[in-house]
């Protein structure tokens, strides 16, 4: 300490060194391809500063050795990258980085209408629903095939099961009813017909009775080629003449002709 004896250092120069920061070249990202699902990613590329770089999309509370960030979650993400010494951390620029996702459709209405009669195919199913990206698709075969109009109609009666989604193809909604039932007409069918001869000249006695099996409700009944209809399979007080026999449901639906038309009732000459 009197200033004597000074003694160097072997190794000098000592060299003080300050650490370097990597730099944050680029950050994409990619959103979420469909709803519900995560698959949203986050790359980053930067060069290395004093050493390998560590990255976190977490603000800092996780950090990995990997710039690539796999199966996110639609949401706001804080890129910062930083020396795996601890030194240096960097915040991107463009922070936060934004993950998008998906909204699907929303089936408000499905109105249906019955086929109108045996052998018909004019069934209809209207699908109303809010849009959420763009158009909405409409199906009503389970998504086999896709329409940009709500209406459906020469259905067919039968099940259907009705979805909608965005026209860009994502979020695929079933319709929470599903199926939707499109009814079609029952005919009724002739189980058996009868009939009695006038017996004498100059009577009206003749008779023609029809049994049949229900359709849709109770059965109507024509021995005049369908130009007048009875509840009653019952024809009394009948001339001789020539005949010709339907039956239908109440509602008018699905005429049905007797197959073995026409029914003849005879009378004795004089």
């Amino acid at each position: 300490n009197n200033n004597t004896c000074v003694v160097s250092w072997p190794n000098n120069p000592i060299t003080v060194t300050t650490p370097s920061p990597a730099v944050i070249q680029s950050v994409t990202s990619a959103n979420t391809s469909d709803c519900n699902l995560n698959d949203g990613s986050i790359s980053i590329q930067v060069t290395p500063g004093s050493s390998s770089p560590v990255y976190s999309i977490d603000n800092g509370v996780t950090w990995q050795s990997s710039g690539n960030f796999g199966g996110l979650a639609p949401g706001s993400y804080t890129v910062l990258v930083k020396n795996s010494n601890g030194t240096c951390m960097v915040s991107w620029s463009g922070n936060p980085v934004q993950i998008g996702g998906h909204t699907a459709p929303a089936i408000t209405a499905v109105q249906t209408n019955d086929v109108s009669d045996c052998g018909l195919s004019d069934g209809k199913i209207t699908i109303t629903a809010n849009p959420s990206e763009g158009g909405v698709l409409y199906s009503v075969n389970d998504g086999s095939t896709w329409s940009t109009n709500p209406v459906f109609a020469n259905l067919s009666g039968g099940t259907y099961a009705v979805k909608v989604k965005n026209s860009n193809g994502t979020c695929i909604v079933p319709f929470a009813q599903n199926p939707v039932n499109i009814n079609q007409p029952i005919a009724p069918v002739f189980l058996n017909v009868s009939s009695t001869n006038v017996s004498d000249c100059n009577l009206s006695d003749g008779k023609i009775t029809i049994s049949a099996q229900q359709g849709n409700g109770a059965v109507q009944y024509s021995i005049d080629d369908g130009i007048t209809w009875s509840s009653s399979g019952n024809f009394n007080g009948l001339s001789a003449a020539v005949y010709f026999l339907k039956i239908r449901n109440q509602n008018n639906t699905c005429i049905v002709l007797y197959p073995q038309n026409p029914v003849i009732i005879t009378g004795p000459t004089a």
